[in-house]
Protein backbone atom coordinates (compact mmCIF):
# COMPACT_ATOMS: atom_id res chain seq x y z
CA UNK A 1 0.00 0.00 0.00
CA UNK A 2 1.24 3.45 -1.05
CA UNK A 3 1.78 5.72 2.16
CA UNK A 4 2.10 9.85 1.72
CA UNK A 5 -0.60 10.33 -0.88
CA UNK A 6 -1.13 14.20 -0.61
CA UNK A 7 -4.65 15.36 -0.21
CA UNK A 8 -5.38 18.67 -2.58
CA UNK A 9 -8.07 20.61 -2.62
CA UNK A 10 -9.43 21.85 -6.09
CA UNK A 11 -10.21 25.45 -5.05
CA UNK A 12 -12.22 27.78 -8.20
CA UNK A 13 -13.24 31.16 -7.46
CA UNK A 14 -14.20 34.51 -9.71
CA UNK A 15 -11.56 36.57 -8.38
CA UNK A 16 -8.08 36.40 -7.15
CA UNK A 17 -9.10 37.76 -3.40
CA UNK A 18 -11.53 34.73 -2.69
CA UNK A 19 -9.50 32.17 -4.35
CA UNK A 20 -6.83 32.72 -2.06
CA UNK A 21 -9.30 33.26 1.22
CA UNK A 22 -10.13 29.90 0.70
CA UNK A 23 -6.84 28.49 -0.23
CA UNK A 24 -5.56 29.59 2.56
CA UNK A 25 -7.92 27.93 4.55
CA UNK A 26 -8.12 25.06 3.33
CA UNK A 27 -4.03 24.52 4.39
CA UNK A 28 -4.67 25.45 7.26
CA UNK A 29 -7.50 22.63 7.80
CA UNK A 30 -4.70 20.75 7.00
CA UNK A 31 -4.68 20.26 3.03
CA UNK A 32 -1.22 19.38 1.92
CA UNK A 33 -1.81 21.06 -1.15
CA UNK A 34 -4.64 23.40 -3.55
CA UNK A 35 -4.97 23.12 -6.95
CA UNK A 36 -5.99 26.84 -8.36
CA UNK A 37 -8.58 26.50 -11.36
CA UNK A 38 -7.25 29.78 -12.29
CA UNK A 39 -9.44 29.46 -15.45
CA UNK A 40 -12.15 30.55 -12.98
CA UNK A 41 -11.08 33.82 -12.60
CA UNK A 42 -12.81 36.67 -14.58
CA UNK A 43 -11.18 39.24 -12.62
CA UNK A 44 -7.57 40.45 -11.61
CA UNK A 45 -4.17 41.09 -13.81
CA UNK A 46 -1.42 39.04 -14.09
CA UNK A 47 0.63 40.66 -11.81
CA UNK A 48 -1.92 40.64 -9.21
CA UNK A 49 -2.44 37.00 -9.23
CA UNK A 50 1.03 36.35 -9.34
CA UNK A 51 1.99 38.65 -6.19
CA UNK A 52 -0.92 36.78 -4.70
CA UNK A 53 0.09 33.28 -5.01
CA UNK A 54 3.94 33.47 -4.16
CA UNK A 55 3.51 33.36 -0.64
CA UNK A 56 2.20 29.92 -0.77
CA UNK A 57 3.45 28.64 -3.90
CA UNK A 58 5.27 25.66 -2.45
CA UNK A 59 1.62 24.36 -1.77
CA UNK A 60 -0.01 24.86 -4.76
CA UNK A 61 -0.79 23.09 -8.21
CA UNK A 62 -1.32 26.10 -11.11
CA UNK A 63 -3.83 24.91 -14.17
CA UNK A 64 -5.58 27.45 -16.52
CA UNK A 65 -7.93 24.85 -17.87
CA UNK A 66 -8.93 24.09 -21.55
CA UNK A 67 -12.39 24.01 -22.47
CA UNK A 68 -12.26 21.50 -24.40
CA UNK A 69 -11.05 19.44 -21.15
CA UNK A 70 -13.54 20.49 -18.87
CA UNK A 71 -11.84 24.37 -18.26
CA UNK A 72 -14.08 27.45 -18.29
CA UNK A 73 -11.78 29.65 -19.04
CA UNK A 74 -13.54 32.66 -21.46
CA UNK A 75 -10.58 33.71 -23.81
CA UNK A 76 -8.94 32.46 -26.66
CA UNK A 77 -6.12 29.22 -26.98
CA UNK A 78 -3.25 31.44 -27.04
CA UNK A 79 -4.97 33.67 -24.45
CA UNK A 80 -5.39 31.00 -22.17
CA UNK A 81 -1.63 30.00 -22.73
CA UNK A 82 0.20 33.25 -22.56
CA UNK A 83 -1.93 33.51 -18.90
CA UNK A 84 -0.86 30.00 -17.75
CA UNK A 85 3.04 31.07 -18.85
CA UNK A 86 2.85 34.36 -17.28
CA UNK A 87 1.33 33.07 -13.70
CA UNK A 88 4.14 30.49 -13.38
CA UNK A 89 6.38 33.19 -12.87
CA UNK A 90 4.73 32.85 -9.27
CA UNK A 91 7.32 29.54 -9.06
CA UNK A 92 4.48 26.83 -7.76
CA UNK A 93 5.71 23.26 -6.61
CA UNK A 94 3.23 22.25 -9.36
CA UNK A 95 1.96 22.87 -13.09
CA UNK A 96 -0.50 21.29 -14.90
CA UNK A 97 -0.86 21.33 -18.79
CA UNK A 98 -3.11 19.44 -20.87
CA UNK A 99 -1.62 16.35 -22.53
CA UNK A 100 -2.33 17.75 -26.12
CA UNK A 101 -0.85 21.26 -25.44
CA UNK A 102 2.56 20.05 -24.37
CA UNK A 103 2.71 17.87 -27.27
CA UNK A 104 2.16 20.46 -29.05
CA UNK A 105 3.47 23.08 -27.70
CA UNK A 106 7.18 21.60 -26.45
CA UNK A 107 8.76 25.07 -26.01
CA UNK A 108 6.15 26.15 -23.69
CA UNK A 109 6.27 22.72 -21.81
CA UNK A 110 9.71 23.32 -21.56
CA UNK A 111 9.39 26.54 -19.72
CA UNK A 112 6.90 25.63 -17.61
CA UNK A 113 8.80 23.20 -16.57
CA UNK A 114 11.58 25.95 -15.77
CA UNK A 115 9.13 27.38 -13.95
CA UNK A 116 8.01 25.05 -11.34
CA UNK A 117 9.23 21.69 -9.44
CA UNK A 118 7.08 19.36 -10.75
CA UNK A 119 5.04 19.43 -14.17
CA UNK A 120 2.07 17.47 -14.31
CA UNK A 121 1.06 16.55 -18.04
CA UNK A 122 -3.21 15.71 -18.07
CA UNK A 123 -5.81 14.14 -19.92
CA UNK A 124 -9.15 14.45 -19.27
CA UNK A 125 -12.28 12.23 -21.07
CA UNK A 126 -15.76 13.87 -20.49
CA UNK A 127 -17.41 11.32 -22.60
CA UNK A 128 -16.71 8.32 -21.12
CA UNK A 129 -13.72 5.73 -20.23
CA UNK A 130 -11.56 4.34 -23.03
CA UNK A 131 -10.36 0.88 -23.04
CA UNK A 132 -7.69 -0.25 -21.12
CA UNK A 133 -5.25 -0.26 -24.21
CA UNK A 134 -6.37 3.65 -25.03
CA UNK A 135 -5.91 4.30 -21.45
CA UNK A 136 -2.15 2.79 -21.43
CA UNK A 137 -1.18 5.00 -24.14
CA UNK A 138 -2.88 7.72 -22.98
CA UNK A 139 -0.43 7.33 -19.37
CA UNK A 140 3.09 6.63 -21.60
CA UNK A 141 2.36 9.89 -23.77
CA UNK A 142 1.78 11.55 -20.71
CA UNK A 143 4.60 10.15 -18.66
CA UNK A 144 7.18 10.56 -21.42
CA UNK A 145 6.78 14.06 -21.56
CA UNK A 146 6.10 14.96 -18.02
CA UNK A 147 7.15 14.87 -14.56
CA UNK A 148 3.73 13.01 -13.25
CA UNK A 149 1.21 11.47 -15.85
CA UNK A 150 -2.54 12.45 -15.07
CA UNK A 151 -5.24 10.04 -16.33
CA UNK A 152 -8.91 11.35 -15.66
CA UNK A 153 -11.58 9.74 -17.68
CA UNK A 154 -15.22 9.99 -16.84
CA UNK A 155 -17.24 6.67 -15.36
CA UNK A 156 -20.09 5.25 -16.77
CA UNK A 157 -20.33 2.24 -15.18
CA UNK A 158 -19.03 0.99 -12.11
CA UNK A 159 -16.53 -1.22 -14.06
CA UNK A 160 -14.72 1.96 -15.43
CA UNK A 161 -13.00 2.19 -12.08
CA UNK A 162 -10.93 -1.27 -12.35
CA UNK A 163 -10.51 -0.29 -15.86
CA UNK A 164 -8.72 3.11 -15.23
CA UNK A 165 -6.91 1.28 -11.86
CA UNK A 166 -5.04 -1.33 -13.98
CA UNK A 167 -2.87 1.53 -15.45
CA UNK A 168 -1.29 1.32 -12.21
CA UNK A 169 2.37 -1.19 -11.30
CA UNK A 170 5.47 -0.72 -10.00
CA UNK A 171 6.80 1.46 -13.43
CA UNK A 172 4.53 4.31 -12.45
CA UNK A 173 4.30 4.33 -8.72
CA UNK A 174 4.65 7.99 -7.77
CA UNK A 175 4.35 9.53 -10.78
CA UNK A 176 0.50 8.64 -11.98
CA UNK A 177 -2.67 10.22 -11.28
CA UNK A 178 -5.54 8.30 -12.54
CA UNK A 179 -9.14 8.35 -11.59
CA UNK A 180 -12.38 8.39 -13.14
CA UNK A 181 -14.27 11.43 -12.26
CA UNK A 182 -18.25 11.42 -11.85
CA UNK A 183 -20.38 10.13 -9.27
CA UNK A 184 -20.16 6.31 -10.64
CA UNK A 185 -15.88 6.99 -10.08
CA UNK A 186 -16.16 7.89 -6.48
CA UNK A 187 -14.31 4.18 -5.94
CA UNK A 188 -11.22 5.04 -8.18
CA UNK A 189 -10.33 8.14 -6.12
CA UNK A 190 -9.97 6.29 -2.80
CA UNK A 191 -8.44 3.13 -4.63
CA UNK A 192 -6.24 4.89 -6.20
CA UNK A 193 -4.25 5.84 -3.36
CA UNK A 194 -3.73 2.88 -2.35
CA UNK A 195 -2.26 2.05 -5.94
CA UNK A 196 0.03 4.49 -5.91
CA UNK A 197 -1.29 7.84 -6.77
CA UNK A 198 0.63 10.35 -5.13
CA UNK A 199 -2.02 13.00 -5.12
CA UNK A 200 -5.53 12.89 -4.40
CA UNK A 201 -7.87 15.48 -5.12
CA UNK A 202 -10.56 16.85 -2.35
CA UNK A 203 -13.10 19.08 -2.31
CA UNK A 204 -13.36 21.72 0.65
CA UNK A 205 -16.72 23.81 -0.37
CA UNK A 206 -19.92 22.34 -0.40
CA UNK A 207 -20.22 22.25 -4.20
CA UNK A 208 -17.28 20.09 -5.68
CA UNK A 209 -15.76 21.47 -8.46
CA UNK A 210 -15.33 18.36 -10.18
CA UNK A 211 -18.08 15.64 -9.43
CA UNK A 212 -17.08 12.97 -7.73
CA UNK A 213 -14.83 14.76 -5.19
CA UNK A 214 -14.91 13.68 -1.34
CA UNK A 215 -14.85 16.31 1.34
CA UNK A 216 -11.58 16.77 2.15
CA UNK A 217 -12.14 16.29 6.33
CA UNK A 218 -14.07 12.93 5.38
CA UNK A 219 -11.24 11.26 3.47
CA UNK A 220 -8.52 12.87 6.01
CA UNK A 221 -10.54 10.88 8.62
CA UNK A 222 -11.31 7.76 6.32
CA UNK A 223 -8.00 7.26 4.85
CA UNK A 224 -5.63 8.60 7.39
CA UNK A 225 -3.28 6.09 7.53
CA UNK A 226 -2.11 6.17 3.92
CA UNK A 227 -1.99 10.09 3.17
CA UNK A 228 0.73 12.52 5.52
Amino acid sequence: MQKGAKLCATIAAPDIKTLMGESRRALAEGADLVELRLDYLQRGSEEEIVKEISPISNSCILTVRSRAEGGKFRGGEKERLRRLLAVSKAGPHYIDIELTTAERDHKLAHELERNSDVLIVSWHGLEGTPTRRELAILRDRAMKVGDIAKVVPTARRLEDNGRIISLYNGRTRGRLIAFCTGEKGIISRVVSMMAGSPISYVTVAPNPVAAGQLPFKLVKELLGPIVR
